[in-house]
């Protein structure tokens, strides 16, 4: 499966962006997030394609266990920021406008 327009879909192109998300673990708690599907061309110069999810007011091990992740809505394109604060305070801001589109208080 890749990550493409429109959703999870079984072709070979990859889109590389943020988005908020909905989470299910094996247990059938749900929590909200936003997630990067990409190639993090800040940190890593985009060598590898990667998944980094960041729940909302959860703090836990994760490791080992089956996720759901259900991509809800594009936030904006991937991009190289200048710097690592600049690509800081671009993650803060995506956080701000995930919670508030889940009405999720800050």
């Amino acid at each position: 499966m890749k990550i493409v327009e429109g959703g999870i879909t079984a072709t070979a192109s990859i889109i590389t962006c943020p988005f908020k998300l909905k989470m299910q673990l094996e247990n059938g708690h749900h929590y909200w997030g936003v997630a990067n599907a990409g190639y993090c061309p800040t940190l890593t110069a985009g060598r590898q394609c990667r998944l980094e999810v960041h729940l909302f007011d959860f703090c836990a091990n994760l490791y080992g266990q089956l996720l759901t992740i259900r991509f809800i809505k594009k936030l904006r394109d991937e991009k190289r920021f200048d710097s690592p604060e600049a690509l800081h305070q671009q993650i803060l801001c995506d956080l701000q406008t995930a919670r508030l589109t889940f009405h999720f208080p800050a």
